[in-house]
């Protein structure tokens, strides 16, 4: 067949069988899942350095602000303050958590992400 002359033949020499093709479909397999893995690996560590580098650095006893994220139906956030506070720090939990006093008997757990120092002259 004019296909056959094209493609090749199904039944050549060189054709493998199923048990070879399925083992080097499992080799190459193995292998890309292990570079994908290795990649990953990389770039975690490589996030990781950025956060630490980059996080602010909050202590227990400081005042910041809490950025304002929720609106109320029919609000306007171009005239809605951004920032609430200043609010005490609590306790740090990690590089990125911080424990915030909202109140008397309130406090709220937020990302530094989140937050902003607060200098007060």
């Amino acid at each position: 067949m004019p296909v056959d002359v094209v493609l090749g033949s199904l039944n050549d020499e060189t054709s493998q069988d199923l048990c070879d093709y399925v083992q080097n479909l499992h080799n190459r397999l193995e292998d890309a899942y292990r570079i994908v893995w290795e990649n990953l690996q990389v770039a975690a560590e490589r996030n990781d350095a950025f956060v630490k580098t980059h996080c602010k650095p909050f202590r227990e006893s400081d005042l910041c602000w809490v950025a304002e994220k929720k609106l109320k139906k029919g609000e306007c956030p171009k005239l809605k303050p951004k920032w609430r506070g200043p609010f005490l720090v609590r306790r740090i939990l990690n590089d990125v958590l911080v424990e915030v006093q909202i109140s008397a008997r309130k406090s709220c757990v937020y990302h530094t992400d989140l937050l902003k120092q607060c200098f007060l002259k």
